[in-house]
């Protein structure tokens, strides 16, 4: 096989990747900007703020509606951003920043949070909208419970009494894309009848297998998650989610609609809401 050919072959596959990933296109980062969130000028009143931090920004959406969301890419996250301090998260590269907040109702305390939190296996039944292929789509092809931060060590999944301050718990999970299973961990900072506080990051890098080589596309604790489930009242409760994607290629999934819906996901399986509920968040 010539050169130019392994070249051209290898060409396609980034392509096709791109468009597995849910690549963005021009009206995709229009959407992007054009709510405010987005574009190359950020105020500061557009960054993210967590409740750990102050008044939440975005503020929460109302019980039944979609997650408000921030999404920044590439050069739209300023140069200077640095991560709110009670993050505990340290300054460096940021590719992507996102933040959302919604409402849910949820009757009883944290017991049913934690039990989605401990059923590793169950998150095979996270759906997403995908925009490219326009239908909704499983999130994960696997999921998998760790004992420890090895792609090997299988367990069953957590139980709710593993969910407390404290504890790391250990997940591999397939997205339904190329990429491959990446390790991950959990940390519980917070747990109380009333609020679920919560913190996952990649162990392992996430790569990508092309046809004739492998390509690395975020390194170790490069993407970074952050969640506070607070009740509010009642059976009324709150939801605020920062992501950071830290020195990363373009490629993972550049497109703010695919962050939005894999956000909206994840959101309505933690709160145990019906996954393909129209409409999604982005469309």
């Amino acid at each position: 096989m010539t050169r130019l050919r392994l070249f051209a072959m290898n060409m396609l596959t980034i392509v096709l990747l791109a468009a597995a990933f849910g690549g963005a296109s021009a009206q995709e980062v229009d959407y992007a900007g054009a709510d405010g969130n987005g574009g190359c000028h950020v105020l500061a009143r557009d960054l993210p703020v967590p409740p750990c931090e102050g008044q939440p920004y975005p503020a929460a959406s109302a019980v039944g509606d979609s997650l408000n969301q921030l999404v920044l890419i590439d050069e739209e996250v300023p140069e200077r951003w640095t991560p709110p301090p009670c993050t505990g998260w340290s300054a460096g590269p940021t590719q992507a920043l996102q933040a959302t907040a919604g409402r849910f109702r949820m009757a009883g305390d944290t017991d049913a949070l934690a039990a989605h939190l401990a059923r590793v296996s169950r998150m095979t039944g996270i759906v997403y909208w995908s925009t490219t292929r326009e239908q909704w789509r499983p999130l994960f092809d696997k999921a998998f419970a760790l004992a420890r931060p090895d792609p090997n060590a299988r367990r069953t999944d957590f139980t709710t009494g593993d969910v407390v301050p404290g504890a790391e718990l250990h997940s591999l999970l397939k997205e339904n894309n190329p990429t491959e299973g990446v390790v991950f961990r959990t940390t519980v900072h917070e747990r109380t009848p009333d609020q679920l506080v919560f913190e996952t990051v990649n162990v392992t890098a996430i790569k990508v297998k092309l046809l004739l080589f492998t390509l690395e596309i975020a390194g170790p604790e490069e993407f970074r998650q952050l969640y506070f489930v607070k009740r509010e009242q009642d059976d009324v409760w709150r939801f605020y989610n920062l992501n950071r994607m830290g020195q990363a290629r373009t490629l993972a999934g550049s497109s703010a609609a695919n962050y939005r819906n894999r956000a909206e996901a994840y959101f309505r399986y933690l709160a145990g809401l019906d996954m393909t509920r129209e409409p999604p968040a982005s469309r």
